[in-house]
This record gives structure tokens, sequence and C-alpha cells, in this order.
């Protein structure tokens, strides 16, 4: 687990570059927040004619399918929901949409966190009878410290990668941060990790399928139930394409259930020599 120096504690070549790693993550959070402050404001003007929930669900809907285009057996589908979505608004207003999707790009660049939660919870949009509430980044941050195994590295070097599965991943925000956390540990994250996530709410998924896509990290993103299992709609992040993981992870389970099955089969001929085996004399029987 990283651990921030006390720089009354270090020697002054420590303290000083301590500093200067604050300093940078100060101003990249901040540069982020100013691409945050653009996407409101977008929000904000073309919500002037529609609701600015709308507003939000369409935006990070056109940002899905923009995304996803290289899915091509969901292509056709996909580019439906974008002009079903895109019909909406004057050419203007779909000119700012698409701005909004730079702005989210280039926030996400230089400092990868929850901009889409934290729009969302700004802008006070979460539907409260379904208790939505995003996390805070630092708080994710905290959690992804505590419960990321301490022997991830073992665990990649042994089978290469490792995966993630998140029953309720919201806005991706906990995924986010454990991806900070393994590249804080010298993974890369875009080779060493694969994650699915579920959502029941569909404008959730697609942003966490938003942000996972354009931070490179190869993803499922399921919008479905993870309580009744009841699926509705598959999202693969383009990392998860490229890489060629759904190869990947199907090699992997076969390769598992064979050492399951050689397991068993060894365990049943183990078995099968106890009962064999002769049993031990007894003592003669004496009156």
């Amino acid at each position: 687990m990283k651990r921030d120096l006390d720089p009354s504690m270090a020697r002054p070549g420590q303290a000083a570059a301590a500093v200067a790693e604050h300093d940078l993550a100060a101003n990249l959070s901040r540069r982020a927040t100013v691409h945050r402050a653009n996407i409101i404001k977008m929000i904000d003007e073309v919500g002037r004619r529609h609701d600015r929930r709308m507003v939000f669900r369409d935006f990070v809907t056109m940002s899905a399918v923009a995304l996803s285009k290289i899915d091509l057996r969901q292509a056709e589908a996909r580019e439906e929901l974008y002009m079903q979505t895109v019909r909406k608004y004057s050419r203007e207003e779909a000119a700012a949409i698409a701005h909004m999707f730079v702005e989210l790009q280039e926030g996400l660049h230089v400092s990868p966190r929850d901009i889409l939660g934290e729009i969302y919870m700004q802008l006070e949009l979460g539907n409260s009878r379904m208790g939505q509430f995003f996390t805070p980044h630092h708080i994710c941050q905290l959690m992804a410290e505590i419960t990321e195994s301490d022997d991830i590295v073992q665990k990649v070097e042994k089978h290469g990668f490792v995966t993630v599965n998140e029953p309720a991943s919201g806005s991706g925000a906990t995924i986010i941060a454990m991806m900070l956390a393994m590249q804080e540990r010298g993974l890369s994250y875009q080779r060493h990790v694969h994650v699915i996530a579920t959502d029941l709410d569909s404008t959730a998924a697609m942003m966490s399928y938003v942000q996972l896509s354009l931070m490179h990290v190869p993803a499922v993103i399921v919008h479905g139930n993870t309580l009744t299992l009841e699926e509705y709609s598959h999202w693969y992040t383009p990392a998860h394409i490229i890489g060629g993981w759904s190869q990947r992870l199907s090699r992997t389970r076969a390769e598992s259930a064979a050492l399951d099955l050689l397991s068993g089969a060894n365990s049943d001929a183990d078995n099968a020599d106890d009962d064999t085996r002769p049993e031990a004399p007894t003592a003669p029987h004496t009156r």
C-alpha cells in the first residue's frame, strides 16, 4: 500500500520529491475539475430547452454508442439507438453534446477519476427511490487500498492476470480506484486485469462503460440485475475486444475445468484404491 512521505521524517531529496508529486497531482486534479465544470456548463445550456436529466442521460448514451462501434455484432442496433437519441436535439445542441465527450476524454486523461459520477451528484440527478449515491473518489481510493489483495502481484505472475467482478458498479468509481491502486503496485491494468461490472440502472451501467472504455480497461459492463441474474444488455469495452479477452477468458475457464476434472478423477481413483484394498486381518474370536 502506498504511503505519503512525511517530509519531517524523510531525507531532503525524498521530501522534495514528495512535495513535487503532491503538487503535480493537485494540479492535474484542478485541470480535471475544469473539464468537469465545462461539461456541467454545456449540460445547463442544452438543458434550457430540455430536461437536464435527459440531457445527461443522452450524453452518456451517445458517448457509449460512439465507443462501442468496434463491437461489430451489435453495431446496427447501437447505431439505431444513437439516431433515436440524437433526433431530439438541434445541430448546435448535438455539437455541444459531442464537445462534452471531448471534455470528458481530456479530464480522464489528466486525472482518472469518476468524473461522470461527480457531475451526476453535483447536478442532483440521482434517483432517491433507488438510493443512488456515487461514492466520492477519495473514499473509493481508500476502499481499493484496503480491499486489494496483498498477493495480487504474485497472482498476476502465476496466472497472467486477475479478474474483478463488481455486482453493483454504479458509475465505475470503485473500479477506477482499484485500477489506479494496481498501477501503484507496478501492474498494468490494461494487461493484467479483466473486469465484469453489473448495474441495474442502464444510465449508471453506461457511465461505467464510457469511463472504463476511455481508461482502456478490459471489461464487460452488464446492464442487469445481480440478484435475479437477469441480463438486459452487454457492453464490451474496446480494450476487451482488441485484447481478445473473450477468447482468453474462455481458454482460462477451459483449462480450469480440465484441472478440476483431472483432480476429481484422481480423487475417484484414490477412493477406488481404498475400496479394493484387502481388509486388515481380524483377531480370532475367543470365548
